[in-house]
């Protein structure tokens, strides 16, 4: 049992329901105190000014997921192969799927992450839904 964090290295501009004074640059420093009790933290890829946060979360057994992000399909592609390894509410709080700017989205649906999805027809449509569930099972199970 432990702690699931949800900020505060995210996005301003997606930052849903948090307060904007308490949003920050991804700073390991600013948890290490708390790190026996986290076990997952959602990050905003382009938080992460030190591209070692992620990697000393791994260490202290904190699963990094990525979430309330404008980051670029690039950004985030990044952050995963540096070893976040989920994605927090996929679509929400986040820059949409474009055809020339995948974004997190994107990077989701070409990687191996865990994706949560809030499957209650009001977050997410339900056609949505359905299309990413099918790709992934199709992905996962032909790799």
């Amino acid at each position: 049992m432990g702690a699931n964090v949800e900020g505060p290295f995210i996005s301003v501009k997606y930052k849903g329901a948090q307060k904007e004074e308490y949003i920050d640059q991804a700073d390991f420093t600013k948890i290490a105190t708390y790190k026996d009790v986290i076990k997952l933290i959602t990050i905003a890829p382009e938080t992460c000014l030190a591209t070692n946060f992620i990697s000393r979360c791994r260490r202290a057994d904190i699963i990094v997921s990525l979430g309330h992000s404008s980051a670029t399909y690039e950004e985030a592609l990044t952050a995963i192969k540096t070893g976040a390894t989920h994605v927090t509410h996929l679509f929400n709080a986040m820059s949409s799927l474009h055809h020339r700017k995948p974004g997190l989205v994107g990077a989701a649906l070409d990687s191996d992450a865990y994706v949560e999805l809030i499957c209650d027809n009001i977050h997410v449509h339900p056609m949505l839904s359905g299309l990413f569930t099918s790709s992934r099972v199709r992905t996962k199970s032909s790799s």
